[in-house]
């Protein structure tokens, strides 16, 4: 009767070691096909936005190319895009001795994305290089392009009132001193940031003298239309 007994446990023993081996053997085998297949994801995740080139007199003009992840609605803004590039490379004259432009990404949400363009341009004769600033803002479920009353319905007067409180360049670093200019009319450059603020951008010459460069001012997310 104790042999029973002996050789019943020792046989449950070997089954529950069998198991217990099988459990831990396949284990392994599925956490590396689970690996596997989140690198293949990963892999087919497009960039949102890269970088293209144009080359043009002494230089080249860098600019975006928007992946939203609805190919008619991107191609939409790379067409807007492609055309503001063209309209920029028309009449090239030949006393430029360099031209360039940089880009910088000021906003990408869920349904806009802003980009700011610096561009600068140096003529033979120039003293200094000609500076330029441009804004494109798209919205990112109809490829349109958007324009500052989208958000915010202010006078020339209100933003110099701003100004005058909070003043900055192109990069958005504040500079000590107050507007020395006051521009004919509104700029209709812009872009929104992270914090529901707005900026509007001016060229240079229209708020301070031209070695300043271009300037921005802050319209503060309070202003802004929900």
């Amino acid at each position: 009767m104790k042999k029973d007994f002996y050789r019943v446990g020792v046989c449950a023993l070997l089954v529950g070691c069998l198991l217990m081996t099988g459990c831990f053997a396949t284990k392994p085998e599925h956490q590396e096909q689970k690996t596997s297949a989140t690198e293949s994801v990963a892999e087919k995740v497009a960039e949102p936005i890269t970088t293209a080139e144009k080359e043009v007199v002494g230089g080249k003009l860098q600019y975006p190319v928007v992946n939203t992840g609805n190919k008619t609605v991107s191609e939409a803004i790379n067409a807007d895009i492609n055309a503001f590039i063209e309209k920029e490379t028309q009449g090239e004259r030949n006393d430029i001795r360099r031209h360039l432009m940089e880009y910088s990404t000021q906003f990408d949400g869920d349904n806009v994305v802003a980009f700011l363009f610096i561009q600068n341009t140096d003529y033979k004769d120039a003293a200094r290089p000609l500076t330029k600033v441009d804004t494109l803002v798209y919205d990112k479920t109809t490829g349109k392009r958007k324009v500052l009353s989208d958000y915010v319905d202010i006078t020339l007067d209100e933003v110099m009132q701003i100004a005058n409180m909070e003043y900055y360049n192109v990069k958005g670093e504040k500079r000590d001193h107050a507007p020395q200019f006051t521009p004919s009319k509104l700029s209709t450059e812009f872009y929104p940031d992270k914090d529901g603020n707005v900026w509007i951008v001016f060229q240079r010459y229209e708020l301070g003298p031209g070695f300043e460069g271009p300037s921005s001012v802050k319209i503060p997310a309070s202003r802004v239309k929900k």
